[in-house]
């Protein structure tokens, strides 16, 4: 059975507590707003804030160490990577995962336009396996996306005031589906991140995936993952 886009109404109460069995376009109708909820509803969206530092040498105020979403001026040396590893769990239905990543640019004292920065981040989810002790990382779901300065991400912009505040950014993988689901074995632009039914021989929709992310000249501050919906899919 294929799921309905349109807006389906559940029945009338009057039409269901009569004290008899239930049937015809009752049911029908009832089944199609709960395919509805499991197709968009029900499908998963996790987000994760990453903590950090935001200690600021230009600023003696000591409510700049240590929040969640920084604002004040985050400096590393070209060529800093740091790497971070995201737990999801996908739905028996899950197929593609939007990516929405928050980050700020690399930026040093010298040049605060930062031109000599070549941000970048690579998205890559792998499948895992539970054997007892623990997950471990057993096959790649998606060999994955890198967003750069050249499709998605922008440098360090000039600094906006005297306090020495920089600019946050945002850059996401998009929710148009390929047409035919991602064969690469390197790095693609960004696009929707896919989940295989299987991966090496282990189960992906439906389980705990890892999504391992890699940031070079930037720093990133939070990221949203969220199941993609598909109209046309069909249990």
């Amino acid at each position: 059975m294929l799921i309905q886009t349109a807006f389906n109404p559940l029945p009338s109460k009057l039409a269901c507590n009569n004290g008899a069995v239930l049937m015809g376009s009752s049911v029908s109708s009832m089944c199609a707003a709960l395919s509805q909820l499991t197709h968009v509803k029900f499908l998963g969206m996790a987000n994760y804030p990453i903590m950090r530092s935001t200690f600021n040498a230009y600023t003696s105020s000591p409510y700049q160490v240590g929040v969640a979403y920084p604002s004040s001026l985050i400096t590393m040396p070209k060529g800093y990577t740091e790497s971070h590893k995201l737990f999801y769990a996908s739905t028996p239905i899950s197929t593609y995962l939007c990516a929405i990543v928050i980050y700020e640019s690399g930026t040093n004292d010298s040049d605060p336009t930062a031109s000599e920065y070549s941000p970048r981040i690579d998205i890559v989810v792998k499948a895992l396996n539970d054997s007892g002790s623990g997950y471990t990382e057993v096959a790649t779901a998606d060999y994955g996306i890198s967003m750069n300065s050249g499709n998605s991400l922008l440098l360090q912009s000039a600094l906006y005031d005297a306090g020495r505040h920089s600019h946050t950014y945002y850059a996401d993988t998009g929710i148009t589906v390929p047409r035919v689901p991602p064969t690469s074995t390197a790095l693609e632009p960004p696009r929707p991140l896919y989940l295989p039914p299987t991966a090496g021989g282990y189960d992906v929709r439906g389980e705990v995936v890892a999504i391992n992310v890699d940031a070079e000249d930037c720093k990133i501050k939070n990221i949203t993952l969220l199941d993609v919906y598909i109209p046309e899919v069909a249990p």
